[in-house]
């Protein structure tokens, strides 16, 4: 029976401190990407904690359907939390066609933000990442930029 009490505690402090981890690494993170926005105004944060790819599967990814509506001008950025290797890469799509990145593969670049022009209300899908399938932990923030 004592067994049992002292493994049932352990348990529950496993949990506790597996979520106090997440939360706090995402807490601090949402101030510092609504810090970047640079005068944009904030609609809506991301929260992506991500475990590093296993060998010989897909690259773990996070999926967020949004709606965006025409004629306004978006910035998403981007941070993450040091304690973590993975360098995050957020992406913007509208079904398969790519519309703006945090990541200039060609150039082995890192960006924390991109703006989109948006021409047509739509639901996008916004993706997270992590380069090179490194676990990670970031915060992507959806804000408005007023012209």
């Amino acid at each position: 029976m004592k067994a049992i009490k002292v493994l049932f505690i352990i348990f529950v402090f496993a949990i506790v401190a597996d979520f106090q981890g997440y939360s706090q690494c995402n807490a601090k993170l949402v101030d510092i990407a609504v810090g970047q926005n640079r005068g944009a105004t904030y609609l809506k944060d991301f929260r992506v904690k991500l475990p590093a790819a296993q060998k010989g599967k897909p690259k773990p990814i996070a999926r967020f359907k949004i709606m965006l509506n025409s004629g306004n001008h978006y910035r998403f950025n981007v941070a993450k939390a040091q304690e973590f290797e993975g360098v995050p890469i957020i992406q913007l799509y509208e079904g398969k066609k790519l519309l703006g990145t945090s990541y200039l593969a060609s150039k082995d670049k890192d960006f924390k933000m991109f703006d989109f022009l948006c021409t047509k209300t739509t639901t996008y899908e916004l993706i997270v990442t992590f380069k090179d399938g490194k676990a990670g932990c970031a915060v992507a923030v959806l804000s408005l930029v007023r012209d």
